[in-house]
């Protein structure tokens, strides 16, 4: 599972900021990700 697949199934018990700061993870690459996979946001 990727980082990034991890944080959208964590998002409704995180804010995705929380989240991304907690894996290292910068919030604009999670959303980059999130639009070429087309993950609904919330």
């Amino acid at each position: 599972m990727s980082v990034y697949y991890y944080i959208a199934q964590r998002r409704k018990q995180a804010s995705i900021r929380q989240l991304c700061r907690v894996l290292q993870v910068v919030p604009s690459v999670y959303y980059a990700w999130q639009q070429r996979h087309q993950v609904p946001a919330l």
